[in-house]
């Protein structure tokens, strides 16, 4: 992969169990035609259960519901967060 730059890094552990951690770089390469990689992860340490927001090559964007996956449509990094936090708050009923 060429250079990439931190745009943005947290990981936290939240009261329940729950681990949040958000991954997002800017890169120039080839393989990420929108200039962007990312992983952004809420799961459950307990039971296992997961969100998972990706773009990992050759895949492309898509989204992990437990062992779910389904692809998704990128638009810009506000709204993949905007998203993610729908995504989270639909599967487990917490709101980011």
């Amino acid at each position: 992969m060429g250079r990439a730059r931190l745009l943005y890094y947290s990981k936290e552990e939240l009261i329940e169990g729950f681990i949040l951690e958000m991954k997002m770089y800017e890169v120039n390469d080839w393989r990420y035609e929108d200039n962007v990689k990312y992983s952004l992860i809420f799961v459950s340490k307990e039971i296992g259960r997961k969100v998972l927001m990706d773009n990992h090559y050759p895949k492309g964007h898509h989204v992990h519901f437990d062992n779910y996956e389904l692809d998704y449509e990128y638009t810009n990094n506000k709204q993949l967060i905007r998203d993610f936090k729908f995504y989270v708050y639909k599967h487990f009923g917490i709101k980011l």
